[in-house]
């Protein structure tokens, strides 16, 4: 297993509801930031089994990904990609950081 000062892959990619938003705040240099409450419901397969996957993750956007996330409603489904990051500084828990996204419609995307 590899260190934690080792490269590598840290891509996440999946469709969730937004379920929460917090009150967009500002960085010291300006920057927009906007943390969000993100949840999943699906299949996945696992060992070639169906399994049925439920959970809740905290999300973060920042800079123009953040003012796009605050437009959407509540309850919108989207497409997102981004990475897995520390929730703060010497923290266990990790947040999605959105890098984009799209918005699931009706008809499907």
């Amino acid at each position: 297993m590899a260190g934690p000062a080792s490269a590598g892959t840290n891509q996440v990619r999946l469709t969730a509801t937004l379920i929460e938003k917090k009150a967009k705040r500002f960085t010291p240099a300006g920057v927009p930031v906007l943390e969000v409450m993100l949840a999943y419901s699906g299949e996945v397969n696992e060992a070639a089994i169906d399994r049925q996957v439920q959970f809740e993750a905290k999300g973060k956007a920042v800079g123009q990904v953040a003012e796009r996330v605050e437009g959407l409603a509540v309850g919108a489904r989207i497409h997102l990609s981004g990475f897995l990051a520390q929730a703060r500084q010497h923290s266990r828990q990790l947040v999605i950081h959105l890098t984009d996204f799209e918005l699931e419609f009706e008809h499907g995307v």
